[in-house]
């Protein structure tokens, strides 16, 4: 089977690769003619695309030609592990011996001794490849930021039905570089492992890598018939180029597609490789050889949490290339709407009845494993209104690049169930309710992690030259509302914006869209800061914006049952409600209540239904913990309210804590808030104490904290 090494050339004449070498059988060598019709004429052995003008002095920088011998040394290891003859007395095997190598130039030595590879330069040669009928195709390199050119390639090669296999990187991060980040079916992307079948230390990681291979201290050839020993994502690539080489000779007909997910599937999962790709595995080539597979297969759910109607996309294999009868559903039970399906991957939305739990795909070939998902509180619901554009309010004088503004607002404002008095304006499009550090880059992630309301975050200016007046306004539409309107544009076009957001002392918030807005895709949305309590719009990472529908995010209010058993209950509040009175909160359930307790700055405080005058405890408010003793079992408290990102100071010691979500969490992942270490957790359930030992969480039993659960917790 053909395989593409596009890289730094090849040494063909080395005794261990020259045997292996890809000929094009469409050309005659030497005639100085197009024989075949390519475009390129005596491109026998592959060809050479380098045109640049940063080589070293001994390199060949151009112009493109025939010759794709490699001066550097990358491209020639990188072909050994490949396909490297077998049985020949000498040097090494490539993983896949019977391969056939198509040498494809397009990096080259600078002057530093390193390697540099042009973006059109890699392009072409990814075409090339594939046009010339490579089915896998080696990218043992990457670069930061993704380039539209080498994208377009990989599309036109997937449209060849090729595979690329590309290097994760090796800074060590979990940042995606690029080819190899790219979220494309046909990119099959590469970690490495060491000798000990852990993660190589300096391997990139993250669920955007698919399997890891190798890349430690591999031998294998080199310049001028020799042989050495390199270390990189750069040779662990090359490992799965060469079986997917092999299972493309194995199993004729089988599409690219197939061969991915075979790769995945059949790797060995390996404990120190958990949670650093998606499949926390490394290749197996025998398994993948013979492994029999019928049955769906998850990998994963990307992302692992979200919100009702959000769209969420499953990664896995045997799924089918139509959806046919097959469904995917989520816990209990509950089928999905589907919105793309394709073999090894299927897109659809969060049911409205979904909980957290498992989630499945069946075919007609039977039923996929389970992957676990986390259905998180949505507090917001949002709804296209008719636009509402003011295009009023005083100028600031907030003229700028980068920068962000404290402002106090006329009135509470309540946000994820926390009330501010203040907020950072931010020139780039955002108002911040924690952090007065402008950002710069947006993104969805990036949102999540900060308290912030964005009715059109990127990289925008307000002292530019791209309409009149540019600026930041402020004005109260009403005794009850505040806008913040900019009038600006975006850094990298010039691309005028004007937008608003609208905040009511009710808790809604309004985006209003006035002319332009048409540049860059910004981030929209809404975000509690924690990584779990957040909002995308309908319109995040649109690009065209201009006077488009207004979004109105309503805060959502719930309504919470807690039951009660006869005698003690150690309970607490999930949501903000109207009132914090206790005699409010139990009313018409006074009777059957004898008393309630709570431990608030270190002092025991009471509350008696009988007595309620002669009673300490007056309130019940989230993030507290309350004992209650009851008369019956029948005894129930309701509440109506709404969920809240907020948590209370805990001291040293012992504290009487309550859980403050609206979902089940692992008690671990629950109380990641808690700043600080904590040594011990006890909770009181039906009758029965249950603990959390973080240092032996094997022998714990309390696994979960859930709504209404009051706990004991110790800090150090």
């Amino acid at each position: 089977m053909t395989v593409a090494v596009v890289d730094t050339g090849m040494d063909y004449n080395h005794p261990d690769l020259k045997d292996n070498v890809w000929h094009n059988p469409g050309e005659i060598p030497g005639n100085g003619i197009d024989d075949d019709g390519n475009g390129y004429v005596d491109d026998v052995i592959g060809w050479d695309f380098v045109d640049a003008q940063d080589c070293a002095g001994n390199e060949d920088c151009g112009p493109p030609d025939n010759d794709p011998m490699d001066g550097h040394g990358h491209g020639t290891h990188v072909s050994g592990i490949i396909g490297a003859v077998a049985n020949n007395g000498q040097g090494v095997a490539g993983v896949g011996w019977g391969n056939r190598l198509m040498a494809v130039r397009a990096g080259y030595r600078v002057p530093s001794g390193a390697g540099a590879l042009k973006n059109d330069n890699a392009a072409q040669a990814i075409v090339y490849a594939a046009q010339n009928g490579a089915k896998v195709i080696n990218l043992s390199w990457g670069q930061s930021e993704p380039s539209n050119l080498i994208k377009d390639a990989i599309q036109f090669a997937a449209d060849k039905d090729a595979l690329i296999c590309a290097a994760a990187g090796n800074a060590g991060s979990s940042t995606p570089i690029y080819p190899a980040g790219f979220n494309h079916p046909a990119v099959l992307a590469v970690g490495a492992t060491d000798d000990q079948d852990g993660r190589a230390v300096f391997s990139n990681y993250g669920q955007w890598v698919h399997v890891s291979a190798p890349g430690v201290q591999i031998l294998s050839t080199y310049l001028n018939g020799d042989y050495i020993k390199m270390s990189g994502t750069s040779m662990a690539t090359p490992h799965v180029a060469g079986l997917a080489g092999l299972l493309f000779a194995h199993y004729p007909g089988i599409s690219a597609l197939e061969v991915k997910g075979r790769i995945m599937r059949s790797a060995d999962v390996i404990p120190g490789l958990k949670g650093k790709n998606i499949t926390s595995g490394r290749i197996n080539l025998y398994t993948a050889l013979t492994a029999n597979y019928t049955s769906p297969h998850l990998f994963a759910i990307n992302p692992a949490s979200g919100h009702v109607g959000e769209t969420v996309t499953i990664i896995g294999d045997g799924f089918g290339k139509e959806q046919a009868a097959g469904y995917v559903t989520f816990s209990p039970g509950i089928k999905a709407e589907v919105v793309s399906w394709s073999l090894t991957e299927i897109k659809c939305k969060i049911p409205s009845t979904a909980a957290s739990g498992p989630v499945s795909v069946m075919t007609s070939a039977g039923a996929g494993n389970g992957v676990d998902f986390t259905l998180l509180t949505s507090f917001y619901t949002e709804s296209l209104v008719p636009n509402g554009f003011l295009n009023k309010g005083t100028a600031q004088g907030w003229r700028a690049d980068d920068k962000s503004w404290s402002y106090n607002l006329p009135f509470p404002f309540q946000f994820f169930g926390k009330i501010f008095n203040q907020v950072q304006v931010c020139s780039n499009g955002y108002l911040d309710f924690a952090n007065g550090n402008y950002l710069t880059k947006n993104s969805d992630e990036m949102l999540k992690s900060r308290m912030i309301v964005a009715p059109l975050w990127g990289d925008l200016i307000t002292n530019g030259s791209a309409q009149p007046n540019e600026d930041i306004y402020i004005h109260q539409p009403s005794s009850d509302s505040i806008c913040f309107r900019w009038a600006g544009e975006y850094y990298q076009t010039g691309g005028q914006v004007n937008f608003e957001v609208i905040l009511y002392q009710d808790g809604r918030i309004k985006f209003n869209y006035g002319s332009g807005n048409n540049s860059l895709p910004p981030t929209i949305g809404i975000s509690g800061g924690d990584g779990l309590s957040y909002q995308l719009s309908a319109y995040n990472n649109v690009a065209e914006l201009g006077g488009v529908q207004s979004a109105l995010l309503t805060p959502i209010q719930y309504s919470f049952t807690i039951n009660l058993d006869k005698g003690w209950n150690l309970i607490s509040l999930p949501l903000v409600s109207e009132t914090s009175q206790i005699a409010q909160i139990i009313k018409g359930q006074e009777d059957k209540i004898e008393s309630i307790w709570s431990v608030q700055n270190g002092k025991w405080l009471a509350y008696s239904p009988q007595t309620p005058l002669l009673s300490d405890l007056e309130k019940m408010e989230v993030g507290y913990g309350y004992w209650i003793a009851a008369k019956q079992a029948d005894t129930t408290i309701q509440i109506q309210g709404y969920p809240t990102i907020q948590t209370n100071s805990l001291e040293s010691g012992w504290n009487l804590a309550g859980y403050y979500q609206l979902q089940s969490r692992a008690t671990a992942d629950a109380l990641t808030y808690i700043d600080g270490k904590y040594s011990s957790v006890w909770s009181f359930e039906h009758g029965k104490w249950k603990n959390f030992d973080p240092n032996d969480p094997n022998l714990s039993d309390l696994d979960n904290l859930a709504p209404g659960l009051g706990f004991w917790i110790k800090l150090n």
